[in-house]
């Protein structure tokens, strides 16, 4: 049974999907995770690498629901092995959508234990809903891909911090 989230809850994730919130967080490029040869991902939709490099992600979060959406606030890596994944197309079309809906950035596979290869309806339908999907092998565990995100995010937040620092330092030298 769903426990109805209480009226705090909500206004937290509210505020987490407001897109005042989303500016300030920090994402990396799809495109810098799908250069880590050593995750061994694979592309299903749109079917090329080029076309989803500069999707940004900001948390990998793993949820098998067949609704996720109130556990997420946009720009997620999902990550499923489709342990809960419904077998029809039409529900494939519904979960598509809903996860579009929230504004999760792409759903990413893991192939093994549940699914030897990613269901061809959910395929289909991520591409004619303009859903990136990627599939992991079966030995490359969900979190070694979280650490691989967090090792990226890391990196881009140190980043921000530098120039922050080198614009404010710039602003409060001293003319010479």
């Amino acid at each position: 049974m769903d426990e109805v989230p209480a009226r705090d809850d909500l206004e937290f994730i509210r505020t987490l999907r407001s897109e005042e919130h989303r500016r300030s967080r920090v994402a990396v490029a799809l495109g810098q995770l799908l250069d880590d040869e050593s995750l061994g991902i694979q592309v299903l939709s749109p079917g090329e690498r080029e076309a989803i490099r500069d999707v940004r992600v900001a948390s990998t979060p793993v949820i098998e629901l067949r609704d996720p959406r109130r556990y997420l606030v946009g720009e997620e890596l999902l990550l499923i092995t489709g342990f809960g994944l419904p077998a029809r197309r039409a529900e494939i079309a519904s979960y598509v959508a809903r996860l579009l809906d929230v504004g999760v950035a792409a759903l990413g596979f893991g192939l093994l234990p549940v699914h030897a290869e990613v269901p061809e309806g959910l395929v289909e339908e991520c591409r004619a809903q303009g859903l990136p999907l990627i599939a992991f092998p079966d030995e490359t565990p969900f979190i070694r891909v979280t650490m691989a995100f967090a090792a990226l995010l890391e990196s881009e937040r140190v980043s921000r911090q530098a120039a922050t620092i080198q614009a404010v330092v710039g602003m409060t030298a001293l003319p010479r």
